[in-house]
C-alpha cells in the first residue's frame, strides 16, 4: 500500500470511527429544570429574557482631544468583565494632527497597545483626530481598508460613517450613494444603527440632510462623540446620541451636566435597542471588597494609624513647643499617609505638610515644631488643623482610603485632683449611673474597661444617659473634662452636660472659649484620642452639688474611656 493510500486510510478511519462522541453538539435537556412545588410557585410567571436573537454590545466614547492617561486602559479591562458580544467606538482613537508618518504609526502602535486586551471584537470608527489630513487617510486605508463601511449581525444593520470625508464635518457624494445602496438591499432588518463621529445634525450643509432623508421611514438610532459632552437628541421620532468621553478631555461635571467617563452598553430586542450608560467608577470586577481589603478598611477606620500628641503649657502663655504624630502600620501592606496643615493666624510650623511612607508592621514618628512670635493665652490660641489621609493603594485594587481633620490639643498641665474619673466600668460602674428613655431605647454596659452604650432609637432630646455625682463646681476656677469617644457605627454626637443638682436639674452655663454655653457637642469619630475641654463656671456662685452627664440621642454603637474631670491650678494659667 502506497503512502498516500495509508494516510487516506487513516483519514476515512478518524471520519467513520472518530466521531462516534461529537464535539459541541447542542445539548436537548431542558433549560429550566424545577421542583414540583404545588399550586404556588416560589417565582414570577414571566419568561426568561433567552432570546437567541437578543445581545449586547458595547460603546466607547472619545479617548483623544485631551488625552487622560489609564481610563480607556480601565475601560477596556471593565468592557471584560461585561462581556458584550462585540464593541464599537465613535472615533479619536489617536492624538493625530500631525503629517510625519513615524509619528502616526507611533500613535497607532500605542493605541493597538491599549486595545490589545480587549477580549472581543472591536470595530473603528473614525474622527477628526484619526483623519485630520491626506496623509492620515492613507495611512487608516492602509491599515483598515475603509473610512466607511456597514455590517449586519442578527439581522441588524450598523453603518460605520466617516465625518471626515473631506473637506472635514462633511460626507461626500461617494458615501451618501452607498448608505443609499446599503439601505436599500437590506430593508426588512429589524433596526438600524449608524455610527459617526461628528453631531453632523447639529451643523448645516454637511450632507447629513441626505443620510437623514435616507434613513427616514425606519427604525433607527444615530450615535456619535466629538463634544466630550453627553447629550440625547429626538429626531423624526427616533433617538440621536451624543455621547461623552472614554478618557478624553472633560471638566467630569458629573451626569447631570453631560460630562462623565462611560461605557454605552445596549441590548438590541426585537422591540428596539435598551441603551445604558455604564459610569467606569461603577463597574467594579467580584474583588471590589474581599476579606483582606476588609481587614484594611477596619484598620484605616479604627484610628489606631494615627496617634497625635498634645502641646503642655507648663506655665505663662504659650511660646513654643513640639508635638509628635505617630503613624503606624499594622497591616502587611505599605501606609501611604499625606496631610496639610491648615495656615495659622498665630503660629508658625516647622513643617507644613506630611508626606510618609510606613512600611509593613513599622511606626513612623512625624514631628513638627511650633513657636508664637508672642506668648499666647491658652483660651486665645486658634486650634491647629491637620487634615490628613491614610492610603493602602494595594496592587490589583481600588485605593483604601481614610480622610480627616484633627487639632493638636494645647493643654495645662493637671494641678489639682481628680473630680470624676471612669468608676471602675468593668466593676459594676459603682460610681456611675445611666437611664434609657424608654427599654427600647438600647443598653449601656461595662466591658474591657470602656464604657459600651448601644443607642438604638434616635430622639433629638436624649435616649441614654450615663452620670455621676461631682461634687461642688467653683465659681471664677478652670476646670479642664477630659475623655475618649468613637462611634462603632456611624458618625454621630455626643453631649457633654453638668446640672445642678440630681440628673434632672437645671443645665449649668459653663463659659468656654468666651462664650457661655448649657452643654458642649462632641462628634464622635473613629480614633480613640482624648477630647479636652476647658471651661469655667458662668456665674458668681458656686454650683455645690453639680453632676457631670454624658448623653446620647443618634442611634449609634458608642464606646468612652478615660472620663476626667479635675481643676486646673489658677496659678498656672496665663
Amino acid at each position: 500500500m502506497s503512502y498516500r493510500m495509508q494516510i487516506g486510510t487513516i483519514i476515512m478511519a478518524i471520519l467513520l470511527f472518530g466521531c462516534q462522541h461529537p464535539v459541541g453538539q447542542i445539548d436537548s435537556s431542558p433549560v429550566f429544570i424545577s421542583p414540583e412545588t404545588g399550586s404556588g410557585k416560589p417565582w414570577t410567571s414571566l419568561d426568561f429574557l433567552n432570546d437567541p436573537d437578543d445581545f449586547q454590545f458595547a460603546i466607547v466614547a472619545d479617548l483623544h482631544g485631551g488625552y487622560r492617561s489609564g481610563v480607556f486602559e480601565d475601560a477596556v479591562g471593565k468592557v471584560n468583565l461585561m462581556q458584550p458580544e462585540f464593541v464599537l467606538s465613535v472615533g479619536d482613537l489617536i492624538a493625530g494632527y500631525t503629517e510625519d508618518e513615524t509619528t502616526i504609526d507611533s500613535q497607532w502602535a500605542e493605541f493597538e497597545e491599549r486595545l490589545a486586551p480587549l477580549g472581543m471584537k472591536f470595530f473603528f470608527v473614525p474622527g477628526n483626530h484619526d483623519l485630520s489630513n491626506l496623509t492620515m487617510t492613507r495611512e487608516w486605508e492602509e491599515r483598515f481598508g475603509r473610512t466607511f463601511y456597514h455590517f449586519i449581525y442578527r439581522n441588524v444593520l450598523f453603518l460605520c460613517l466617516n465625518s471626515e470625508d473631506p473637506p472635514d464635518t462633511h460626507i461626500g457624494d461617494e458615501q451618501i450613494a452607498y448608505v443609499g445602496k446599503v439601505l436599500a438591499e437590506n430593508p426588512d432588518v429589524r433596526w438600524t444603527f449608524t455610527f459617526v463621529h461628528k453631531p453632523l445634525w447639529l451643523e448645516k450643509d454637511t450632507g447629513w440632510e441626505k443620510i437623514e432623508a435616507l434613513l427616514a421611514g425606519r427604525p433607527h438610532t444615530v450615535l456619535a462623540g466629538h463634544h466630550h459632552t453627553y447629550t440625547k437628541y429626538q429626531r423624526h421620532g427616533q433617538s440621536y446620541i451624543r455621547l461623552a468621553t472614554t478618557g478624553g478631555a472633560s471638566q467630569l461635571g458629573g451626569p447631570d451636566q453631560g460630562q462623565f467617563d462611560h461605557i454605552t452598553w445596549v441590548t438590541v430586542t426585537d422591540k428596539g435597542p435598551i441603551i445604558a450608560n455604564l459610569a467606569l467608577d461603577g463597574i467594579l470586577d467580584e474583588n471590589v471588597a474581599t476579606e483582606d481589603s476588609i481587614q484594611l478598611l477596619e484598620t484605616l477606620m479604627s484610628g489606631r494609624w494615627l496617634d497625635i500628641g498634645s502641646v503642655v503649657v507648663e506655665s505663662g502663655g504659650f511660646t513654643k513647643g513640639t508635638v509628635n504624630i505617630n503613624l503606624t502600620n499594622s497591616s502587611a501592606v505599605p501606609l501611604n499617609v499625606r496631610g496639610d496643615f491648615k495656615p495659622h493666624s498665630q503660629l508658625a510650623l516647622s513643617k507644613g505638610s506630611i508626606d510618609v511612607t510606613v512600611s509593613p508592621g513599622a511606626t513612623e514618628t512625624v514631628t513638627v515644631g511650633i513657636k508664637a512670635a508672642l506668648p499666647i493665652k491658652l483660651g486665645d490660641l486658634v486650634p491647629v488643623e491637620l487634615k490628613i489621609s491614610a492610603i493602602y493603594d494595594a496592587p490589583g485594587r481600588l485605593p483604601i482610603v481614610s480622610d480627616g481633620t484633627y487639632q493638636i490639643d494645647f493643654h495645662h498641665s493637671w494641678q489639682g485632683p481628680e473630680r470624676i474619673r471612669n468608676g471602675g466600668f468593668t466593676q459594676g460602674m459603682e460610681a456611675w449611673q445611666t437611664a434609657t428613655k424608654t427599654p427600647e431605647s438600647g443598653t449601656v454596659s461595662g466591658e474591657s474597661e470602656n464604657l459600651e452604650v448601644s443607642v438604638s432609637l434616635a430622639d433629638p432630646a436624649w435616649a441614654i444617659v450615663a452620670f455621676q455625682p461631682v461634687g461642688t463646681l467653683k465659681a471664677g476656677v478652670d476646670y479642664q473634662l477630659s475623655f475618649s469617644a468613637r462611634g462603632v457605627g456611624q458618625p454621630g454626637v455626643i453631649s457633654a452636660v453638668f446640672k445642678n443638682g440630681f440628673a434632672a436639674g437645671p443645665n449649668v452655663p459653663i463659659r468656654v472659649d468666651g462664650q457661655a454655653k448649657e452643654y458642649h457637642l462632641t462628634s464622635l469619630t473613629t480614633s480613640m484620642a482624648g477630647y479636652m475641654l476647658n471651661f469655667q463656671i458662668d456665674g458668681a456662685e458656686d454650683i455645690e452639688a453639680a453632676t457631670f452627664m454624658l448623653i446620647l440621642s443618634q442611634e449609634n454603637e458608642v464606646i468612652v474611656d478615660d472620663v476626667s474631670l479635675r481643676s486646673v491650678d489658677k496659678e498656672k494659667m496665663p
